[in-house]
């Protein structure tokens, strides 16, 4: 929220050095061309992760933001002040350039939102269109780069998690729209700051449809043209109320509990009503997890099947992987010989019981759960999982290595002339080279020049010269990542 406290000022949301470059290029050059891209796969050699398909996602939020820019005379004030204090010459000249244009002048094409590419093809280039900001598309590189890679990032991961939860779901005998609800979004709390918390909550929603990231939906329907809702949540308490409602003193919970037996029968109305699902999410651990679902939850079973609603155990402590597999044992437990079994065989709790577990879980986690709760027989059809700060928090730029480069420059005499760098000591650092599109060949994707001849360039031109020119919806988007 700090970002709140000032005026927004897009002169100043670059690299501080970057300031200097509008002097480094040779005279004459009239425009650039960058590209980014993903230069290698996530691997993860400790815990047996590799990732090798990245998930296109952010140009278009890259295309809003600059469609939203408006150059003022206070941005360049402060930012003279900001810069000249920071050790470098402020060209105000060519700010106020772009403030009486009225609009940022850039060229702005990506692979269309969704798309599935393999390491070493570009996302997103950035060409200006005016000869006199060839400096712009480089200036720009910090905060676009920052939208792709995290929002990239993320939601290659989360795709490789929705895949896990899919074999999951088809292992122990339930159905893959099961899945759709099986990862919630608790990570705000532990993002970096609310952009942060924003990115990942849209990146998750191209894969699961529960979320308390309370800012997704509305940016979602801003940036995809979506209206309504796209994710959801369900009631549920914290220790707070859950002690407020207690005797602390004697670790006595079960006016707590008896408070969320109350609730259930409000938020089963409140569905009736056509509003949000009849699920109440209840901690249990705020003294003792087991008392709490021997001595409360089984004994109270009809009253709990008899809301309509479903009621769900949440433990917050203990160890995160065996935890749930206990409390989900605990409760089938409290079945007697009577218990269900799916086509599989598998253990299920009665649809209006189930346990949540998301207590500091990572990426890894996850399917070591998995594969205990297969081991002891038990559908995943019991179980939702909560990702915090480990989907918020847990990725960075290196990741897959993202990078965004100039890779070509157009001369005085109007000539494209391309760049690379290629350093000796990592090839994995090699950039592309001169202006680059992306072909289809094959069924693989492959960097190709800016104009092709006959194949058709997959790239589209999302931002041209303050204007949105393409935009694919979020259904789109969910559509194709999810292939």
């Amino acid at each position: 929220m700090i970002t709140g406290m000032l005026e927004d000022n897009f002169i100043l949301a670059a690299d501080s050095y970057k300031v200097g470059h509008i002097n480094h290029l040779p005279i004459g050059t009239r425009k650039t061309h960058t590209s980014m891209v993903p230069r290698k796969p996530f691997v993860d050699e400790e815990h047996g992760i590799l990732i090798d398909e990245i998930v296109v996602l952010g140009p278009q939020v890259v295309a809003a933001v600059l469609q939203s820019v408006v150059i003022t005379d206070a941005m360049i004030d402060e930012a003279e002040i900001e810069i000249t204090e920071q050790g470098y010459d402020f060209p105000r000249a060519q700010w106020e350039y772009l403030r009486d244009l009225g609009y940022l002048p850039l060229d702005v094409r990506a692979m269309p939102e969704g798309t599935i590419v393999q390491p070493g093809i570009p996302i997103m280039t950035i060409e200006n269109t005016d000869d006199r900001s060839a400096w712009l598309p480089a200036y720009v590189e910090t905060w676009t780069q920052d939208i792709v890679w995290c929002l990239s990032t993320i939601a290659s991961k989360v795709r490789w998690l929705r895949n896990q939860v899919d074999i999951f779901n088809e292992n122990t005998g339930c159905d893959y729209e099961n899945g759709e609800y099986m990862i919630h979004n608790f990570g705000d709390r532990g993002a970096g700051g609310r952009d942060g918390a924003i990115m990942a909550g849209i990146a998750h929603a191209v894969f699961f449809s529960g979320s308390d990231c309370l800012s997704a939906n509305r940016y979602i329907k801003r940036i995809y043209n979506m209206d309504g809702p796209v994710l959801s949540s369900v009631d549920a308490n914290e220790h707070s109320t859950v002690c407020a409602n207690s005797d602390c003193d004697n670790k006595d919970d079960s006016a707590a509990f008896e408070m969320t037996l109350a609730n259930l029968e409000k938020v089963v109305e409140r569905a009736n009503r056509g509003i949000g699902v009849p699920v109440q999410s209840c901690l249990i651990d705020t003294f003792d997890d087991e008392r709490y679902i021997k001595e409360f939850v089984i004994p109270n079973i009809k009253r709990i099947r008899e809301s309509g609603g479903k009621y769900v155990c949440r433990p917050d402590s203990g160890n995160a992987i065996t935890k749930p597999i206990e409390v989900c044992q605990w409760l089938l437990d409290g079945f007697g010989p009577g218990r269900l079994l799916n086509c599989r065989e598998f253990e299920m709790l009665p649809e209006y019981l189930g346990v949540i577990q998301g207590d500091g879980l990572k990426l890894w986690d996850f399917t070591t759960i998995f594969r205990l709760a297969e081991k002891n027989k038990l559908a995943a059809s019991n179980f939702v999982f909560g990702f915090g700060g480990g989907l918020t928090n847990g990725s960075g730029r290196d990741d897959f290595s993202f990078s965004m480069k100039a890779t070509a420059r157009q001369n005085a005499a109007g000539v494209w002339e391309a760049m690379h760098k290629q350093p000796k000591t990592d090839p994995g650092k090699n950039s592309l080279r001169g202006r680059v599109g992306v072909i289809s060949k094959g069924g693989q994707f492959v960097v190709s020049e800016y104009e092709y001849g006959e194949y058709h360039q997959e790239m589209v031109s999302i931002y041209f010269d303050g204007g949105l020119l393409y935009t694919r919806a979020f259904d789109e988007v969910r559509e194709a990542a999810r292939m």
